[in-house]
């Protein structure tokens, strides 16, 4: 009952957008981060520096990936018009042919040979032969071709470039993926230098940025807003090493769909943990691929997508406690042949943007 009682006001916030993040009774100030860092400044400096870049290269992968979504929607539409028009104009290339032997038969002119030696439509409209013998009816006819034929070559060109810009794309995103791995591996190759103070003050200064951002995004009407802070208490980030994200709640994504979750990326393999305590489920296959369900003990559910595996002991039905690994980082599903990443979901009546939860706690 308790469980129900909670959800239901967790899916009431969402609804109205009336969240509220209570503001922490002092915040850590840069001046102290830096004299924190001092005995490691370089090294600080140096942490900073790839970190910021990953942040901006993930949000510039963010936005070619919505690019290719759209081509490959604008790819589809016009391969189903192409199709469309072929298919008519070979039904009226039969009613023309058959047209023209009525017309044979009936003593019209003699141009059957321009007809049936004629290698295209193109060239049988081209035929003045036919022109000269063609009722009215017949006229309209072969304008309709016309006018089919060079509506399916135009698309056919406005289709080979998209499928250009569609390479082209590809290109850029892989590009961006292999720049992201390396900034995040320098990231934290410098994190492992710097001194555990500096590291403690860097980390709440971060969170207490995060906190702002999501504040910000909070303030937002509906799921975009995504949670306040005390609808998942105790909430810790699903990754456990240096990893990279952005608000890409809404983006657009295949069969007209838009982005309902995170994408976190980070290196192959890396392990993933729980963000609350609850229960287990688990998939394989779809979208999706490997996937995780997490059932709250407080009703909020969590959803961890695209897994290169699952963790020792997870299976549907099982317990877990906050911070048990639940899978590794990885491709499968829809995330096949491109960069490993966790697409993570909050769910709670309905999808909600995981963003905000994510800013304070990543």
């Amino acid at each position: 009952m308790v469980r129900k009682v909670v959800a239901a006001s967790v899916a009431l916030l969402v609804l109205a957008g009336t969240f509220s993040i209570a503001s922490p009774a002092r915040s850590i100030t840069k001046a102290e981060v830096d004299e924190a860092c001092a005995a490691s400044r370089e090294a600080y400096q140096d942490y900073l520096a790839a970190k910021g870049r990953a942040d901006v290269v993930t949000g510039e992968l963010a936005e070619i990936r919505g690019r290719v979504e759209t081509a490959l929607a604008k790819d589809v539409t016009l391969r189903a018009q192409v199709d469309e028009y072929q298919a008519e104009i070979r039904d009226m290339r039969e009613s023309v042919l058959d047209r023209a032997v009525d017309l044979y038969m009936a003593g019209g002119q003699s141009f059957t040979g321009v007809f049936f030696v004629a290698n295209d439509v193109s060239q049988v409209i081209a035929g003045q032969e036919m022109l000269a013998s063609a009722a009215e009816e017949d006229i309209g006819s072969i304008d309709r071709l016309n006018a089919l034929s060079a509506n399916t070559l135009e698309l056919q060109e406005e289709l080979k470039a998209t499928r250009v810009d569609l390479e082209d794309l590809e290109g850029e995103i892989a590009e961006r993926y292999d720049i992201i791995y390396t900034l995040l591996e320098q990231a934290e190759e410098k994190r492992s230098e710097l001194s555990s103070e500096c590291r403690s003050a860097q980390a709440e200064y971060e969170a207490e940025l995060a906190r702002r951002r999501a504040l910000e995004a909070a303030r937002r009407a509906g799921a975009a807003g995504g949670l306040p802070s005390n609808a998942t208490p105790g909430f810790i980030c699903p990754m456990t090493s240096t990893h990279s994200f952005i608000n890409d709640w809404g983006f657009p994504r295949s069969g007209g769909r838009s982005h309902k979750g995170t994408d976190l990326f980070a290196p192959m393999g890396q392990p993933l943990q729980a963000v609350a305590s609850g229960t287990v489920r688990t998939g394989n296959g779809g979208l999706g691929g490997i996937t995780v369900w997490i059932n709250s003990d407080y009703g909020v559910n969590f959803y961890y997508a695209h897994l290169s595996a699952l963790g020792p002991g997870i299976q549907t039905g099982a317990r877990v406690d906050k911070g048990d690994i639940v899978g590794y980082n990885g491709d499968t599903g829809n995330a096949r042949g491109g960069r490993p990443h966790l697409h993570f979901g909050i769910w709670v009546s309905n999808w909600v943007n995981p963003y905000p939860t994510l800013s304070r706690n990543c």
